[in-house]
């Protein structure tokens, strides 16, 4: 990684472990002390990491986060993505409650993996609906195969 990336980075406030890569155009908003990189990370082009609330973001050791790549963790949840595990091009990870990736799993390019949905209910607007939240879990050793879209409460 480029020194001044890095610790621009560094002095921003982002953990972020040995040996770990980070790519131009990294875009974090929110409480940049919520993410946390483990050793070896390598963050490609383009990816966002957002956290609202005190919500977190960690991503363990040798894990690579392709470009374009999104994550994000709202309402106090915790998006952890295990070690040695890949996300791969422009897929998009929504944590409105907790979202698990188990080491060496990986999810292929364009899915969506999602915990958080609007509520559908009848003779109520869309947007005045609140939103329902159910933690996923994906295990050690998967495989999400590409444009896959992941919902709340899926083990």
């Amino acid at each position: 990684m480029n020194f001044f990336r890095r610790t621009y980075w560094k002095f921003k406030g982002l953990q972020i472990g040995l040996g770990s890569n980070i790519q131009k155009g990294l875009l974090v908003t929110g409480n940049i002390k919520g993410i946390s990189l483990g050793k070896n990370v390598f963050i490609g082009r383009n990816v966002e990491l957002k956290i609202r609330d005190n919500s977190q973001i960690i991503i363990d050791d040798d894990v690579k986060i392709d470009d374009g790549v999104r994550i994000i963790s709202a309402n106090n949840s915790v998006v952890k993505i295990g070690k040695k595990s890949k996300i791969m091009f422009y897929s998009i990870i929504n944590g409105g409650a907790n979202i698990t990736i188990g080491d060496k799993s990986a999810v292929a390019a364009f899915s969506m993996i999602n915990s958080s949905l609007h509520l559908q209910l009848k003779n109520e607007d869309y947007m005045d609906q609140g939103h329902a939240h159910d933690p996923i879990t994906i295990g050690r050793d998967i495989l999400v195969g590409s444009h896959s879209s992941i919902l709340p409460g899926s083990i």
